[in-house]
């Protein structure tokens, strides 16, 4: 049977895109206006989801937070937002984030690695040891800024906190992403997660997330 994707977006355009591209890879697809109406969609049929992070009167984390309290865990993608919203949503249980506009393929990836993920248990242990090894070919400064981002940190917030430039903490996330073999803030959130790198001492997350 064609795999479902449910599509949340209040963004006609965007929305209609999704779909196309979807359909195009073979997929089957549902689409929705808005967070609420997702939500009353019953019975909602098993699938991933794509939610769009920012939408009127019920966004993207809020709508998932309510279908893992009915106790729907279906692999969910989400669309837009900054970092911080980004480490939130795949703490709070992503499989992935894609950032406006994205690349087709990238699309592709995401939902064809939701689908596996949620239909092979093994899967997620060869993800978590490909990113261990990945986090291994990481410089000190390398990992440094990983964490500022796995701990929601733009570039000012990871400067006051490693007392650089922001020019400068730009140049080491270049460096970084190259490290790590990341094309993307996801996938390099995602090498983070899945290969439990540590997190910074909470009261200097604090100090550099306040205003300067």
């Amino acid at each position: 049977m064609t795999r479902l994707i449910h599509i949340s977006d209040d963004v006609p355009a965007t929305r209609l895109q999704l779909d196309r591209l979807l359909r195009q890879a073979g997929y089957r697809t549902r689409l929705y206006t808005n967070g609420r109406e997702f939500l009353e969609a019953d019975p909602l049929s098993p699938g991933c989801i794509i939610l769009k992070v920012h939408m009127p009167a019920l966004g993207g984390l809020e709508v998932h937070r309510e279908l893992l309290k009915r106790g729907q865990n279906f692999p969910v993608i989400f669309l837009d937002g900054d970092v911080p919203l980004a480490v939130r949503a795949m703490q709070q249980g992503a499989v992935d984030f894609l950032k406006m506009p994205f690349e087709e393929n990238e699309l592709r990836f995401a939902v064809k690695r939701a689908f596996a993920l949620s239909e092979q248990g093994d899967l997620l242990r060869r993800f978590k040891a490909d990113a261990a090894e990945r986090l291994q070919c990481l410089t000190p400064r390398d990992v440094q800024i990983l964490q500022g981002l796995r701990a929601g940190m733009d570039n000012k917030a990871m400067a006051r906190w490693l007392n650089l430039s922001p020019r400068t903490v730009e140049a080491y996330r270049s460096a970084m992403m190259i490290d790590l073999g990341a094309d993307s803030l996801s996938e390099a959130l995602r090498a983070a997660m899945d290969g439990d790198l540590s997190e910074i001492d909470d009261s200097a997350k604090k100090a550099s997330l306040k205003a300067a």
